[in-house]
C-alpha cells in the first residue's frame, strides 16, 4: 500500500480542488486534509466495506435497486432494517441486488432528511451491525444528507452556545440584503432568527427552519463532512447518495445552485473515494432542469458515477396520459451518451412527488398543465416553488406512480397493465434501473396519511404491515401480488440479457406514434434487442425485420401483436455488417 502522501498524482488533484474552495488558506488545509485522511487508508484496507464493495465495482445488467425508507415495513417492535432484509430474503433476492435506504439516522423533521446525528442509526431501524449485515448480501446505498443539519444536532446547539468547533459551521446571513436571485425548492423562508450567546443571529435555512445549511466555506466542515461519508463506506455502502448537494456552496448575488465550488466538492468526494474505496459509488440528487443536472457527469470520471434521471417520471407519465411517444421519443433521441464510466440512475417514482423541473424546455406549458390536472382529477397535489420575481412555478406532483397512470374509474386489468408497461420502459433504457417500493408492491396513494399530517409528500411514504404485506403476495387473485409477480418476472429475463448493460448502445425506432420503441445492442455480439411497449389502448400489429424470439413469450415470432398496454422484448440478430 503506497502511503497516501507519496500518492503524487492524488495529492496534486486534492491540492487543486481545495486551491479553488480555500484561495487563501489552501495549503495549511491541504495538510489537515491530509491528516484526516490517513487514517482511512489503512482503515478501509484492513477490510471495512461491503463484500459487494470489494468483489463487484462494475454495474451490469444484472443490477437494479430497490428504494425504500428503511421502516416502511415494520413488524412488531422488530428493528425495521431486519424486516426489510426478511422482506428481500424470501420475496426478491438477487432479481433486485441493491438497496436504497432512504435517511436512516436519528432525525427531528422531515421524514429523516433532518438529521440529528450522521453517525447513529434511527433505534426504530436497529443499529449499525444491521445495516452491515444488509451491505453483506446486498449493495446498500445509503443517503448523505450534508447540505443541512437538524437545528437539534450536537453541532448546531454548540453553534447555538458559540462554542468551538461549530462556532463556523453555519452561515450566518444579513436579513436586509438582497436574496432574489437564490433558487428557492420550496416557499418557506431563506433565512430563520434564532437567539444565540452572541446574540440574535440569522441563519441559511433552504429548506426549513429546522434544517440548518451548514458552511462548506469552513474547511472544518468538509472534513467533518468527508469523515461521514468515508465511515458509511467502512460500514458497507457501495453507493453514497449525496441529496440536495447542488444548494452546498453559497455565494451572494448568485442563484447559490451548481457552483464551481459545489463541483470541487463532488469531485473531491469521487476522488477521495476512487483512491480510498475503489468501487463506492456517488450519486448527486439534483433535482433540477436535464441539462443542470447532467452537469454533474463531470469528466465521466471525476465527478459523479450516477445521475439521477429525473426526466424520466413525467416523461413516461405523459406518454401514457397522451398515448403517444413523441415526447419521450424526442427526449431520447436529444439524449447523449453518458461520458467516460457514468451512467443515468432510472427511476420513476420515490419518496418525492414526481418532479416537474425536469420537464422544463421538454414539454409544452400545455402539456405541463395537462400532467397537474391528471394528478389532481386522481386525487393527489401539486407542490410549487418560489421564484426570484416573486412568483410561483410547479415543482412536483404528490401522488403515487400507479394512481397518476390510471384514472380512478380504472379496472385492476388497467392498472396493472399500466404500471407494469411504464415500468418495462423503465428497466430497457440504458442506465441502472430503480424501482420505489411502494411501486414494487403496488401501493396506491395514502391519502389519508397526506391529509392527516398536512404534508403533501406522505401520499407516498405510508407504513406497511410485515404480516399484510405477506398476507397479500401469496394471495395470488389480488392486484399487488400479480403486479409484484409480473415485475420480477421482468427483472429475471432483464438481467439474463447483456444488451442490458446499463452502458450498452441503445436507438429509438420510429414505428408507431402509440408505441414505444427503442432498439438495444449488445456490446459484444452485436445481437439487438427490441423494447416494444403500447401506450394505448388500442392493439397493435408490427412486422418484425427478422424472425425474432420473444423473451417474455419464449418463442420465435416474425411480428408482434401488442394489445392494451402490452409489451416485448423481441432478440433480433446483429445487423449485417457492410463490405
Amino acid at each position: 500500500m503506497i502511503p497516501l502522501r507519496q500518492q503524487l498524482e492524488f495529492v496534486g488533484s486534492l491540492h487543486a480542488l481545495l486551491q479553488l474552495l480555500y484561495p487563501h488558506q489552501h495549503p495549511q488545509v491541504l495538510e489537515q486534509m491530509l491528516e484526516r485522511l490517513e487514517p482511512w487508508q489503512s482503515r478501509l484496507a484492513a477490510g471495512g466495506g461491503s463484500s459487494h464493495l470489494r468483489q463487484q465495482a462494475e454495474v451490469t445488467e444484472r443490477d437494479a435497486m430497490l428504494i425504500t425508507y428503511g421502516d416502511t415495513l415494520i413488524d412488531d417492535g422488530e428493528p425495521t432494517l431486519r424486516t426489510l432484509m426478511a422482506f428481500l430474503d424470501t420475496y426478491v433476492g438477487e432479481l433486485i441486488p441493491n438497496v436504497h435506504i432512504l435517511p436512516c439516522f436519528s432525525y427531528s423533521s422531515d421524514d429523516g432528511f433532518s438529521v440529528i446525528d450522521y453517525q447513529q442509526i434511527n433505534p426504530v431501524l436497529g443499529q449499525w451491525r444491521d445495516v452491515r449485515h444488509l451491505a453483506s448480501e446486498y449493495g446498500v446505498m445509503l443517503d448523505a444528507v450534508v447540505n443541512h443539519i437538524s437545528r437539534w444536532s450536537r453541532w448546531f446547539q454548540g453553534y447555538l452556545r458559540s462554542e468551538e468547533p461549530w462556532s463556523q459551521y453555519f452561515i450566518e446571513a444579513d436579513p436586509s440584503l438582497d436574496y432574489s436571485m437564490v433558487t428557492r425548492p420550496r416557499t418557506l423562508p431563506l433565512l430563520t432568527a434564532v437567539q444565540t450567546a452572541a446574540g440574535e443571529k440569522h441563519v441559511w435555512t433552504t429548506f426549513s427552519a429546522d434544517q440548518v445549511d451548514l458552511n462548506f466555506a469552513e474547511p472544518r466542515v468538509l472534513m467533518e463532512v468527508m469523515d461521514v461519508l468515508l465511515g458509511y463506506v467502512e460500514n458497507g455502502a457501495r453507493f453514497i447518495r449525496l441529496d440536495a448537494v447542488g444548494f452546498v456552496w453559497k455565494a451572494l448575488g448568485t442563484s447559490c445552485m451548481h457552483l464551481p465550488q459545489t463541483h470541487a466538492i463532488v469531485k473531491m468526494i469521487r476522488l477521495v473515494f476512487n483512491t480510498l474505496a475503489p468501487g463506492a459509488m456517488i450519486i448527486p440528487e439534483t433535482n433540477v432542469p436535464h441539462q443542470e443536472n447532467i452537469s454533474y457527469f463531470g469528466s465521466g470520471r471525476d465527478e459523479a458515477d450516477l445521475v439521477y434521471q429525473f426526466t424520466l417520471p413525467p416523461l413516461v407519465l405523459h406518454s401514457f396520459v397522451t398515448a403517444s411517444n413523441k415526447a419521450l421519443h424526442g427526449w431520447l433521441q436529444r439524449l447523449e451518451d453518458c461520458p467516460g464510466d457514468s451512467m443515468f440512475f432510472n427511476f420513476l417514482a420515490s419518496h418525492d412527488g414526481i418532479g416537474m423541473r425536469a420537464t422544463e424546455g421538454i414539454l409544452s406549458d400545455e402539456d405541463r398543465r395537462r400532467l397537474m390536472q391528471q394528478c389532481l382529477d386522481n386525487g393527489g397535489r401539486v407542490g410549487y416553488k418560489s421564484n426570484s420575481d416573486g412568483s410561483q412555478s410547479p415543482y412536483e406532483l404528490n401522488i403515487s406512480y400507479i394512481d397518476a397512470l390510471s384514472p380512478p374509474a380504472a379496472s385492476m386489468d388497467e392498472r396493472i397493465g399500466r404500471m407494469l408497461a411504464a415500468h418495462f420502459i423503465l428497466l430497457s433504457l440504458q442506465g441502472l434501473p430503480a424501482i420505489y417500493i411502494h411501486s414494487l408492491l403496488g401501493s396506491g396513494s395514502d391519502f389519508h396519511g397526506m391529509q392527516a399530517s398536512g404534508v403533501s409528500r406522505r401520499v407516498n411514504r405510508g407504513k406497511i404491515s410485515w404480516r399484510d404485506v405477506q398476507r397479500v403476495l401469496e394471495d395470488s387473485s389480488s392486484e399487488n401480488s400479480q403486479q409484484f409477480r409480473r415485475l420480477l418476472d421482468l427483472l429475471a429475463v432483464r438481467r439474463r440479457e447483456p444488451a442490458f448493460h446499463p452502458r450498452s448502445p441503445q436507438r429509438v425506432l420510429d414505428v408507431d406514434s402509440r408505441l414505444f420503441a427503442l432498439q438495444r445492442t449488445c456490446h459484444h455480439s452485436g445481437q439487438r434487442l427490441w423494447c416494444l411497449a403500447n401506450l394505448s389502448a388500442d392493439t397493435l400489429m408490427l412486422p418484425l425485420p427478422d424472425e425474432a424470439q420473444d423473451l417474455l413469450q419464449g418463442k420465435a415470432v416474425a411480428e408482434v401483436s401488442l394489445g392494451a398496454f402490452a409489451y416485448a422484448w423481441l432478440k433480433l440478430p446483429a445487423e449485417a455488417q457492410s463490405a
